[in-house]
Protein backbone atom coordinates (compact mmCIF):
# COMPACT_ATOMS: atom_id res chain seq x y z
CA UNK A 1 0.00 0.00 0.00
CA UNK A 2 1.30 3.43 -0.95
CA UNK A 3 2.36 5.50 2.02
CA UNK A 4 1.86 8.85 2.41
CA UNK A 5 3.92 11.64 5.41
CA UNK A 6 1.66 14.40 6.10
CA UNK A 7 4.13 17.15 7.14
CA UNK A 8 2.14 20.23 9.45
CA UNK A 9 4.55 23.16 10.24
CA UNK A 10 4.96 26.97 10.56
CA UNK A 11 6.15 29.50 7.91
CA UNK A 12 5.95 32.97 9.00
CA UNK A 13 7.40 34.31 6.11
CA UNK A 14 5.01 32.63 4.01
CA UNK A 15 1.90 32.75 5.83
CA UNK A 16 1.12 29.16 6.33
CA UNK A 17 -0.07 28.05 9.36
CA UNK A 18 -0.91 24.95 11.12
CA UNK A 19 -4.13 24.17 9.28
CA UNK A 20 -1.71 23.76 5.81
CA UNK A 21 -0.22 20.24 5.18
CA UNK A 22 1.68 19.02 2.54
CA UNK A 23 1.24 15.45 1.19
CA UNK A 24 4.18 13.52 -0.19
CA UNK A 25 3.50 10.56 -2.75
CA UNK A 26 6.16 7.62 -3.09
CA UNK A 27 7.03 9.31 -6.36
CA UNK A 28 8.56 12.18 -5.05
CA UNK A 29 12.02 12.39 -3.91
CA UNK A 30 11.91 13.36 0.07
CA UNK A 31 14.15 13.06 3.28
CA UNK A 32 12.55 11.81 6.46
CA UNK A 33 13.53 14.78 9.24
CA UNK A 34 16.06 14.41 12.09
CA UNK A 35 14.85 15.48 14.92
CA UNK A 36 17.92 14.69 16.91
CA UNK A 37 19.47 18.02 14.52
CA UNK A 38 19.06 21.45 15.28
CA UNK A 39 18.98 22.48 11.30
CA UNK A 40 15.23 22.84 11.13
CA UNK A 41 15.16 24.89 14.29
CA UNK A 42 17.78 26.97 12.99
CA UNK A 43 15.71 27.70 9.65
CA UNK A 44 12.13 28.75 11.69
CA UNK A 45 14.33 30.76 13.35
CA UNK A 46 15.42 32.26 10.51
CA UNK A 47 12.14 33.18 8.86
CA UNK A 48 10.89 33.91 12.02
CA UNK A 49 13.31 37.02 12.35
CA UNK A 50 12.66 38.02 8.65
CA UNK A 51 9.37 39.00 10.36
CA UNK A 52 9.26 42.81 10.81
CA UNK A 53 8.41 42.58 14.81
CA UNK A 54 5.68 45.55 14.07
CA UNK A 55 3.69 43.22 12.26
CA UNK A 56 4.12 40.41 14.66
CA UNK A 57 3.43 43.40 17.35
CA UNK A 58 0.24 44.11 15.55
CA UNK A 59 -0.90 40.60 15.40
CA UNK A 60 -0.50 40.02 18.99
CA UNK A 61 -2.43 43.25 19.71
CA UNK A 62 -5.50 42.28 17.51
CA UNK A 63 -5.53 38.79 19.08
CA UNK A 64 -5.62 40.16 22.56
CA UNK A 65 -7.80 43.07 21.67
CA UNK A 66 -10.54 40.82 19.58
CA UNK A 67 -10.92 38.24 22.13
CA UNK A 68 -10.87 40.59 25.11
CA UNK A 69 -7.93 38.58 26.86
CA UNK A 70 -7.19 39.99 30.15
CA UNK A 71 -3.97 41.98 31.16
CA UNK A 72 -2.44 38.94 32.90
CA UNK A 73 -3.10 36.78 30.49
CA UNK A 74 -1.27 38.46 28.11
CA UNK A 75 1.74 39.35 30.32
CA UNK A 76 2.30 35.40 30.89
CA UNK A 77 2.01 35.31 27.11
CA UNK A 78 4.61 37.50 26.71
CA UNK A 79 6.59 36.34 29.42
CA UNK A 80 6.72 32.90 28.17
CA UNK A 81 7.82 34.76 24.34
CA UNK A 82 10.52 36.66 25.09
CA UNK A 83 12.33 33.85 26.71
CA UNK A 84 13.11 32.54 22.95
CA UNK A 85 15.41 35.15 21.24
CA UNK A 86 13.58 35.59 18.24
CA UNK A 87 10.80 37.58 20.27
CA UNK A 88 13.09 39.24 22.17
CA UNK A 89 11.92 42.85 21.48
CA UNK A 90 8.64 42.19 22.26
CA UNK A 91 7.53 44.60 25.29
CA UNK A 92 7.46 42.68 28.46
CA UNK A 93 3.96 44.58 29.38
CA UNK A 94 0.53 43.97 27.75
CA UNK A 95 0.13 47.78 28.25
CA UNK A 96 2.80 48.43 26.04
CA UNK A 97 1.46 46.49 23.09
CA UNK A 98 -1.99 47.46 23.22
CA UNK A 99 -0.46 50.89 24.00
CA UNK A 100 -2.86 51.26 26.52
CA UNK A 101 -3.01 54.84 28.29
CA UNK A 102 -1.47 54.31 31.74
CA UNK A 103 -2.83 57.03 33.39
CA UNK A 104 -5.84 57.18 34.68
CA UNK A 105 -6.01 61.05 34.74
CA UNK A 106 -4.92 60.90 31.16
CA UNK A 107 -8.71 59.83 31.21
CA UNK A 108 -10.63 63.36 31.08
CA UNK A 109 -13.74 62.21 32.38
CA UNK A 110 -16.69 65.20 33.41
CA UNK A 111 -19.09 65.23 36.79
CA UNK A 112 -22.52 64.15 35.30
CA UNK A 113 -24.37 63.78 38.59
CA UNK A 114 -24.98 61.81 40.36
CA UNK A 115 -21.63 59.96 38.38
CA UNK A 116 -19.10 60.80 35.54
CA UNK A 117 -19.13 60.99 31.64
CA UNK A 118 -16.96 60.67 28.75
CA UNK A 119 -17.54 61.59 25.43
CA UNK A 120 -15.68 59.33 22.70
CA UNK A 121 -16.84 61.78 20.23
CA UNK A 122 -19.14 61.04 16.97
CA UNK A 123 -17.01 62.21 14.16
CA UNK A 124 -13.65 60.60 16.06
CA UNK A 125 -15.30 57.13 16.25
CA UNK A 126 -17.33 57.23 12.51
CA UNK A 127 -13.56 57.91 11.08
CA UNK A 128 -11.88 55.31 12.86
CA UNK A 129 -14.68 52.69 12.47
CA UNK A 130 -15.88 53.38 9.13
CA UNK A 131 -12.92 53.85 6.42
CA UNK A 132 -14.07 56.81 3.76
CA UNK A 133 -14.18 53.74 1.18
CA UNK A 134 -17.12 52.49 2.52
CA UNK A 135 -18.74 55.67 2.15
CA UNK A 136 -17.36 56.92 -0.97
CA UNK A 137 -20.37 56.36 -3.38
CA UNK A 138 -23.05 56.96 -0.19
CA UNK A 139 -24.76 61.02 -0.33
CA UNK A 140 -24.84 60.84 3.42
CA UNK A 141 -24.40 58.90 6.41
CA UNK A 142 -27.58 58.06 8.29
CA UNK A 143 -26.57 57.54 11.72
CA UNK A 144 -28.46 55.41 14.43
CA UNK A 145 -28.45 55.91 18.13
CA UNK A 146 -29.03 53.63 20.80
CA UNK A 147 -29.58 54.88 24.83
CA UNK A 148 -30.10 52.51 27.39
CA UNK A 149 -28.88 51.42 31.28
CA UNK A 150 -26.67 48.44 31.79
CA UNK A 151 -26.28 47.29 35.28
CA UNK A 152 -23.34 46.44 36.31
CA UNK A 153 -23.72 44.70 39.23
CA UNK A 154 -26.66 42.95 41.25
CA UNK A 155 -25.01 43.74 44.89
CA UNK A 156 -25.30 47.13 43.73
CA UNK A 157 -26.74 50.42 41.55
CA UNK A 158 -23.87 50.12 39.73
CA UNK A 159 -24.85 50.83 35.96
CA UNK A 160 -23.52 52.45 32.79
CA UNK A 161 -25.63 54.53 30.63
CA UNK A 162 -23.70 54.36 27.02
CA UNK A 163 -24.83 55.94 24.45
CA UNK A 164 -24.50 53.72 21.17
CA UNK A 165 -24.25 54.79 17.45
CA UNK A 166 -23.82 52.95 13.99
CA UNK A 167 -24.29 53.96 10.44
CA UNK A 168 -26.98 52.41 8.45
CA UNK A 169 -26.54 49.47 7.45
CA UNK A 170 -23.22 48.67 8.57
CA UNK A 171 -25.27 47.82 12.11
CA UNK A 172 -22.82 44.88 12.40
CA UNK A 173 -19.92 47.83 14.05
CA UNK A 174 -21.51 49.26 16.63
CA UNK A 175 -19.74 52.07 18.74
CA UNK A 176 -20.09 53.90 21.96
CA UNK A 177 -20.11 57.49 21.78
CA UNK A 178 -20.60 58.23 25.53
CA UNK A 179 -21.03 56.20 28.18
CA UNK A 180 -22.35 57.80 31.58
CA UNK A 181 -21.16 55.60 34.57
CA UNK A 182 -22.97 56.03 38.18
CA UNK A 183 -24.61 54.34 41.32
CA UNK A 184 -28.10 55.57 39.67
CA UNK A 185 -28.57 57.30 36.32
CA UNK A 186 -28.31 60.97 35.49
CA UNK A 187 -30.42 63.01 37.21
CA UNK A 188 -30.77 65.52 34.71
CA UNK A 189 -31.25 63.62 31.25
CA UNK A 190 -30.27 67.16 29.64
CA UNK A 191 -27.11 67.36 31.55
CA UNK A 192 -26.27 63.89 30.38
CA UNK A 193 -26.95 64.39 26.42
CA UNK A 194 -25.47 68.06 26.62
CA UNK A 195 -22.03 66.73 24.73
CA UNK A 196 -24.17 64.87 22.10
CA UNK A 197 -26.23 67.26 21.28
CA UNK A 198 -23.83 70.09 20.39
CA UNK A 199 -21.92 67.74 18.66
CA UNK A 200 -24.92 66.30 16.43
CA UNK A 201 -25.92 69.59 15.75
CA UNK A 202 -22.63 70.84 14.38
CA UNK A 203 -22.26 67.59 12.11
CA UNK A 204 -25.40 68.00 11.04
CA UNK A 205 -24.80 71.84 9.58
CA UNK A 206 -21.37 70.85 8.56
CA UNK A 207 -20.79 67.35 7.54
CA UNK A 208 -17.97 65.40 8.47
CA UNK A 209 -14.52 65.60 6.88
CA UNK A 210 -12.44 62.42 5.40
CA UNK A 211 -9.32 62.77 4.57
CA UNK A 212 -8.59 59.98 1.59
CA UNK A 213 -5.27 57.66 1.00
CA UNK A 214 -4.11 60.43 -1.36
CA UNK A 215 -5.10 63.06 0.75
CA UNK A 216 -8.35 64.60 -0.86
CA UNK A 217 -10.37 65.86 1.50
CA UNK A 218 -14.21 64.55 1.14
CA UNK A 219 -16.99 66.06 3.07
CA UNK A 220 -20.16 63.66 4.34
CA UNK A 221 -23.62 64.97 5.14
CA UNK A 222 -24.91 63.81 8.18
CA UNK A 223 -28.13 62.77 8.99
CA UNK A 224 -29.51 62.10 12.48
CA UNK A 225 -31.99 58.81 11.00
CA UNK A 226 -33.30 57.17 14.45
CA UNK A 227 -33.27 56.61 18.18
CA UNK A 228 -33.75 53.57 19.58
CA UNK A 229 -34.81 53.24 23.37
CA UNK A 230 -37.23 51.38 25.65
CA UNK A 231 -40.45 53.36 26.76
CA UNK A 232 -38.70 54.19 30.47
CA UNK A 233 -35.52 55.38 28.48
CA UNK A 234 -37.71 57.13 25.48
CA UNK A 235 -39.83 58.93 28.52
CA UNK A 236 -36.66 59.87 30.77
CA UNK A 237 -34.84 61.43 27.37
CA UNK A 238 -38.40 63.58 26.53
CA UNK A 239 -38.96 64.03 30.07
CA UNK A 240 -42.62 62.95 29.65
CA UNK A 241 -45.11 60.52 31.50
CA UNK A 242 -43.82 56.90 31.87
CA UNK A 243 -45.68 54.04 30.03
CA UNK A 244 -48.06 54.07 33.27
CA UNK A 245 -49.00 57.45 32.91
CA UNK A 246 -52.70 57.91 31.84
CA UNK A 247 -51.11 60.30 28.70
CA UNK A 248 -47.84 57.89 28.23
CA UNK A 249 -48.52 57.39 24.30
CA UNK A 250 -45.91 59.19 22.32
CA UNK A 251 -47.15 58.71 19.21
CA UNK A 252 -50.92 59.56 19.90
CA UNK A 253 -53.37 61.52 22.43
CA UNK A 254 -55.16 59.05 23.69
CA UNK A 255 -56.07 58.78 27.30
CA UNK A 256 -55.56 55.60 29.45
CA UNK A 257 -58.76 54.13 31.54
CA UNK A 258 -58.54 52.68 34.58
CA UNK A 259 -60.46 48.89 34.62
CA UNK A 260 -59.76 46.05 36.74
CA UNK A 261 -56.54 47.80 38.90
CA UNK A 262 -55.21 47.92 35.28
CA UNK A 263 -54.09 50.81 33.12
CA UNK A 264 -55.45 49.85 29.77
CA UNK A 265 -55.71 51.91 26.31
CA UNK A 266 -58.39 50.17 24.14
CA UNK A 267 -58.69 52.89 21.70
CA UNK A 268 -57.71 53.21 18.34
CA UNK A 269 -57.17 55.94 15.92
CA UNK A 270 -56.83 58.77 18.33
CA UNK A 271 -55.63 62.13 17.08
CA UNK A 272 -51.52 62.14 16.53
CA UNK A 273 -48.96 64.23 17.93
CA UNK A 274 -46.53 66.39 16.25
CA UNK A 275 -43.60 68.15 16.87
CA UNK A 276 -45.24 71.35 17.21
CA UNK A 277 -48.13 69.76 19.69
CA UNK A 278 -44.83 68.29 21.78
CA UNK A 279 -42.80 71.40 21.87
CA UNK A 280 -45.74 73.87 22.57
CA UNK A 281 -47.01 71.16 25.34
CA UNK A 282 -50.82 71.41 23.94
CA UNK A 283 -51.24 68.33 26.12
CA UNK A 284 -49.75 69.21 29.48
CA UNK A 285 -50.19 65.80 30.98
CA UNK A 286 -48.13 64.60 28.45
CA UNK A 287 -45.27 66.03 30.05
CA UNK A 288 -43.65 65.33 33.25
CA UNK A 289 -44.53 69.17 35.86
CA UNK A 290 -42.10 71.48 36.58
CA UNK A 291 -39.56 70.65 34.24
CA UNK A 292 -37.83 72.12 31.11
CA UNK A 293 -37.87 70.68 27.57
CA UNK A 294 -35.30 68.12 26.50
CA UNK A 295 -32.11 69.38 24.90
CA UNK A 296 -32.97 67.06 21.79
CA UNK A 297 -35.98 69.70 20.25
CA UNK A 298 -32.78 72.25 19.55
CA UNK A 299 -30.82 69.42 17.01
CA UNK A 300 -31.95 71.34 13.37
CA UNK A 301 -33.96 69.38 11.41
CA UNK A 302 -35.53 67.03 14.10
CA UNK A 303 -39.10 66.04 14.14
CA UNK A 304 -38.96 64.70 17.80
CA UNK A 305 -42.09 62.61 17.77
CA UNK A 306 -40.77 60.67 14.58
CA UNK A 307 -37.26 60.31 15.66
CA UNK A 308 -37.82 58.07 18.55
CA UNK A 309 -38.46 54.87 16.70
CA UNK A 310 -41.10 51.88 18.60
CA UNK A 311 -38.33 49.51 19.01
CA UNK A 312 -40.61 46.06 17.83
CA UNK A 313 -37.41 44.16 20.26
CA UNK A 314 -39.42 45.58 23.11
CA UNK A 315 -42.85 46.43 21.92
CA UNK A 316 -43.51 43.00 19.98
CA UNK A 317 -41.09 40.72 21.41
CA UNK A 318 -40.75 41.12 25.22
CA UNK A 319 -44.15 43.20 25.25
CA UNK A 320 -46.80 41.90 23.28
CA UNK A 321 -46.13 37.75 22.54
CA UNK A 322 -44.59 37.63 26.09
CA UNK A 323 -47.92 38.99 27.20
CA UNK A 324 -49.47 36.30 25.11
CA UNK A 325 -48.14 33.54 26.38
CA UNK A 326 -48.30 34.43 29.76
CA UNK A 327 -52.44 34.90 29.40
CA UNK A 328 -52.35 31.65 27.56
CA UNK A 329 -49.72 29.75 30.65
CA UNK A 330 -50.04 31.51 33.78
CA UNK A 331 -52.85 31.50 35.87
CA UNK A 332 -51.75 34.94 38.13
CA UNK A 333 -51.84 36.73 34.41
CA UNK A 334 -55.67 37.17 35.40
CA UNK A 335 -56.88 36.26 31.68
CA UNK A 336 -60.28 34.38 30.73
CA UNK A 337 -59.75 30.88 32.08
CA UNK A 338 -60.92 29.75 28.21
CA UNK A 339 -57.98 31.22 26.91
CA UNK A 340 -55.72 28.72 29.48
CA UNK A 341 -53.60 26.39 27.70
CA UNK A 342 -54.35 22.51 29.26
CA UNK A 343 -51.19 20.44 30.71
CA UNK A 344 -52.41 18.21 28.24
CA UNK A 345 -52.02 20.32 25.18
CA UNK A 346 -48.95 22.00 26.69
CA UNK A 347 -46.94 18.28 26.79
CA UNK A 348 -48.22 18.52 22.71
CA UNK A 349 -46.91 22.30 22.03
CA UNK A 350 -43.94 21.26 24.05
CA UNK A 351 -43.58 17.74 22.42
CA UNK A 352 -43.72 20.07 18.90
CA UNK A 353 -41.03 22.30 19.83
CA UNK A 354 -38.29 19.74 20.77
CA UNK A 355 -39.22 17.87 17.41
CA UNK A 356 -38.55 20.54 15.22
CA UNK A 357 -35.54 21.75 17.28
CA UNK A 358 -32.90 19.83 15.17
CA UNK A 359 -34.78 21.23 12.02
CA UNK A 360 -34.00 25.06 13.45
CA UNK A 361 -30.65 25.87 10.90
CA UNK A 362 -27.49 27.84 12.44
CA UNK A 363 -29.36 31.05 10.67
CA UNK A 364 -30.83 31.52 14.30
CA UNK A 365 -28.82 32.67 17.38
CA UNK A 366 -30.96 30.42 19.44
CA UNK A 367 -32.41 26.45 19.36
CA UNK A 368 -36.26 26.61 20.66
CA UNK A 369 -37.14 25.61 23.88
CA UNK A 370 -39.77 24.36 25.68
CA UNK A 371 -42.65 26.63 26.88
CA UNK A 372 -41.90 25.39 30.57
CA UNK A 373 -39.09 28.00 30.74
CA UNK A 374 -40.70 31.07 29.01
CA UNK A 375 -40.02 33.05 32.13
CA UNK A 376 -35.99 32.91 31.04
CA UNK A 377 -36.81 33.45 27.00
CA UNK A 378 -34.65 36.26 25.54
CA UNK A 379 -35.98 38.53 23.37
CA UNK A 380 -34.11 36.40 19.77
CA UNK A 381 -36.65 33.10 21.40
CA UNK A 382 -39.61 35.25 21.79
CA UNK A 383 -38.82 36.76 17.90
CA UNK A 384 -38.72 33.36 16.66
CA UNK A 385 -41.36 32.10 18.05
CA UNK A 386 -43.23 34.87 16.66
CA UNK A 387 -42.21 34.87 13.38
CA UNK A 388 -41.76 31.00 12.52
CA UNK A 389 -42.33 28.42 15.67
CA UNK A 390 -45.39 29.32 16.70
CA UNK A 391 -48.03 29.51 14.22
CA UNK A 392 -46.41 25.79 13.32
CA UNK A 393 -47.02 24.30 17.07
CA UNK A 394 -49.94 26.53 18.45
CA UNK A 395 -51.87 24.81 15.41
CA UNK A 396 -54.82 22.55 17.21
CA UNK A 397 -53.37 23.16 20.94
CA UNK A 398 -54.98 26.25 21.79
CA UNK A 399 -58.41 28.17 21.61
CA UNK A 400 -59.82 28.66 17.65
CA UNK A 401 -59.93 32.36 18.47
CA UNK A 402 -56.76 32.85 20.06
CA UNK A 403 -54.63 31.03 17.27
CA UNK A 404 -56.34 33.11 14.69
CA UNK A 405 -56.00 36.22 16.87
CA UNK A 406 -52.16 35.73 17.07
CA UNK A 407 -51.92 34.81 13.28
CA UNK A 408 -53.00 38.07 12.64
CA UNK A 409 -50.01 39.49 14.79
CA UNK A 410 -47.99 37.50 12.98
CA UNK A 411 -48.80 38.44 9.31
CA UNK A 412 -48.17 41.75 10.42
CA UNK A 413 -44.88 41.56 11.64
CA UNK A 414 -44.11 39.54 8.42
CA UNK A 415 -44.86 42.09 6.60
CA UNK A 416 -43.48 45.18 8.80
CA UNK A 417 -39.88 42.92 8.71
CA UNK A 418 -40.00 42.47 4.86
CA UNK A 419 -38.23 45.01 2.61
CA UNK A 420 -40.30 44.32 -0.24
CA UNK A 421 -43.72 43.99 1.02
CA UNK A 422 -44.80 47.50 0.98
CA UNK A 423 -47.21 47.78 -0.99
CA UNK A 424 -49.10 45.92 1.90
CA UNK A 425 -49.17 48.06 4.28
CA UNK A 426 -52.46 49.75 3.90
CA UNK A 427 -53.81 45.67 4.64
CA UNK A 428 -51.56 45.30 7.63
CA UNK A 429 -52.58 48.64 8.94
CA UNK A 430 -56.03 47.03 8.71
CA UNK A 431 -54.74 44.26 10.12
CA UNK A 432 -53.49 45.39 13.00
CA UNK A 433 -56.48 47.76 14.03
CA UNK A 434 -58.28 44.26 13.49
CA UNK A 435 -55.65 41.81 15.73
CA UNK A 436 -56.07 44.71 18.85
CA UNK A 437 -60.30 44.79 18.97
CA UNK A 438 -60.27 41.01 18.83
CA UNK A 439 -57.56 41.13 21.39
CA UNK A 440 -60.10 43.04 23.65
CA UNK A 441 -62.72 40.99 23.06
CA UNK A 442 -60.63 37.46 23.56
CA UNK A 443 -58.93 38.76 27.00
CA UNK A 444 -60.67 41.70 27.79
CA UNK A 445 -59.80 45.33 27.34
CA UNK A 446 -58.33 45.49 30.79
CA UNK A 447 -55.33 43.84 29.27
CA UNK A 448 -54.88 46.23 26.30
CA UNK A 449 -51.62 47.47 27.90
CA UNK A 450 -49.37 50.27 26.55
CA UNK A 451 -47.49 48.08 23.93
CA UNK A 452 -50.91 46.60 22.79
CA UNK A 453 -51.96 50.24 21.94
CA UNK A 454 -49.02 51.01 19.96
CA UNK A 455 -48.64 48.39 17.74
CA UNK A 456 -50.79 50.66 15.69
CA UNK A 457 -48.28 53.31 15.15
CA UNK A 458 -46.06 50.69 13.43
CA UNK A 459 -46.80 51.37 10.26
CA UNK A 460 -45.27 54.88 10.60
CA UNK A 461 -42.19 53.62 11.72
CA UNK A 462 -41.80 51.41 8.62
CA UNK A 463 -42.92 54.65 6.49
CA UNK A 464 -40.15 56.64 8.13
CA UNK A 465 -37.19 54.09 8.15
CA UNK A 466 -38.27 50.87 6.14
CA UNK A 467 -38.25 47.35 7.76
CA UNK A 468 -38.23 47.50 11.47
CA UNK A 469 -35.02 46.10 11.65
CA UNK A 470 -33.83 49.24 10.50
CA UNK A 471 -34.70 50.45 13.58
CA UNK A 472 -34.33 47.96 16.43
CA UNK A 473 -32.69 47.56 19.76
CA UNK A 474 -31.05 44.43 18.73
CA UNK A 475 -27.71 45.42 17.64
CA UNK A 476 -26.92 47.64 20.54
CA UNK A 477 -28.52 44.45 23.29
CA UNK A 478 -25.45 42.53 21.37
CA UNK A 479 -23.19 44.96 21.98
CA UNK A 480 -24.15 45.76 25.80
CA UNK A 481 -22.11 42.27 26.34
CA UNK A 482 -18.70 43.82 24.62
CA UNK A 483 -19.53 46.67 27.21
CA UNK A 484 -19.89 44.99 29.90
CA UNK A 485 -16.73 42.60 29.68
CA UNK A 486 -14.32 45.88 29.56
CA UNK A 487 -14.72 46.00 33.25
CA UNK A 488 -12.27 43.60 35.19
CA UNK A 489 -12.54 45.19 38.28
CA UNK A 490 -14.80 47.19 40.56
CA UNK A 491 -12.57 50.19 40.56
CA UNK A 492 -12.83 53.04 38.20
CA UNK A 493 -14.86 51.31 35.66
CA UNK A 494 -15.65 53.80 33.28
CA UNK A 495 -12.16 54.44 33.16
CA UNK A 496 -11.61 51.13 32.23
CA UNK A 497 -13.89 50.72 29.45
CA UNK A 498 -12.16 54.17 27.85
CA UNK A 499 -9.07 52.36 27.79
CA UNK A 500 -10.79 49.40 26.67
CA UNK A 501 -12.41 50.99 23.81
CA UNK A 502 -9.34 52.74 23.14
CA UNK A 503 -7.02 50.12 22.48
CA UNK A 504 -10.00 48.41 20.18
CA UNK A 505 -10.43 51.97 18.11
CA UNK A 506 -6.13 51.23 17.67
CA UNK A 507 -5.91 47.81 16.57
CA UNK A 508 -9.10 46.54 15.62
CA UNK A 509 -10.74 46.25 12.26
CA UNK A 510 -14.18 46.69 11.42
CA UNK A 511 -15.77 43.40 10.59
CA UNK A 512 -18.83 44.75 8.25
CA UNK A 513 -20.86 42.62 5.83
CA UNK A 514 -20.44 42.60 2.55
CA UNK A 515 -21.96 46.07 0.86
CA UNK A 516 -22.38 47.44 -2.95
CA UNK A 517 -18.73 48.84 -2.50
CA UNK A 518 -17.26 45.24 -1.89
CA UNK A 519 -18.19 43.87 -4.70
CA UNK A 520 -16.08 43.83 -8.10
CA UNK A 521 -17.68 42.70 -11.16
CA UNK A 522 -15.34 41.25 -14.32
CA UNK A 523 -15.74 39.65 -18.08
CA UNK A 524 -18.84 41.68 -18.97
CA UNK A 525 -21.06 38.90 -20.75
CA UNK A 526 -21.05 40.18 -24.22
CA UNK A 527 -21.26 37.29 -26.63
CA UNK A 528 -23.79 34.09 -26.50
CA UNK A 529 -27.56 34.58 -25.62
CA UNK A 530 -28.33 37.43 -23.29
CA UNK A 531 -31.23 37.45 -20.88
CA UNK A 532 -34.46 38.84 -22.15
CA UNK A 533 -35.97 41.85 -20.65
CA UNK A 534 -32.62 43.26 -18.80
CA UNK A 535 -30.83 46.26 -20.35
CA UNK A 536 -27.89 46.73 -17.37
CA UNK A 537 -24.48 45.02 -18.45
CA UNK A 538 -24.54 41.52 -17.46
CA UNK A 539 -20.93 40.05 -16.07
CA UNK A 540 -19.44 36.48 -16.01
CA UNK A 541 -17.45 37.18 -12.85
CA UNK A 542 -18.77 38.24 -9.23
CA UNK A 543 -15.88 38.91 -6.63
CA UNK A 544 -16.39 39.53 -2.92
CA UNK A 545 -14.02 41.48 -1.00
CA UNK A 546 -14.86 39.99 2.25
CA UNK A 547 -15.45 36.27 0.52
Amino acid sequence: MNSKIFYCFIDIAVGVTFDDSIILSDDEDYNYCDTDTSSSDDETDDLIAQQPINVINDHLSNWAVSHNISNVAVNDLLSILTKHHCFKTLPKDSRTLLKTNVSSKRVEVKNVNPGFYYHFGIANCIKKCYPIERHINDDCLKLVFGIDGLPLSRSSGSSFWPILCYVRPYKETVFPIGIYWGNKKPEDSNEFLVDFNEEMSYLIKNGIIFETIDNRRIVKQVVLDTIVCDAPAKSYILKIKGHSGFFSCTRCETQGIYKCNRLCFPAIDEEKRTHESFISKMQEKHHLANTEMPILINLPNINIINVFCLDYMHLCCLGVTKKLLKLWLFSKSKGPKNVRITSTKLNEINSNILNIKSCITSDFPRKPRSLDEVSNFKATEFRQFLLYVGPIVLKNNINDKCYFNFLCLHVCMIILLSPNLSKMLNFCDKLIKYFINEFCLIYGSEHASHNIHALQHLIDDYNNFGPLDNASAFPFENHMRTLKKTMRKSAQPLQQAVKRYEEKFKFQKCTNKVSPTDTILKKQHTNGPLLQDLHNPQYKILILKTF
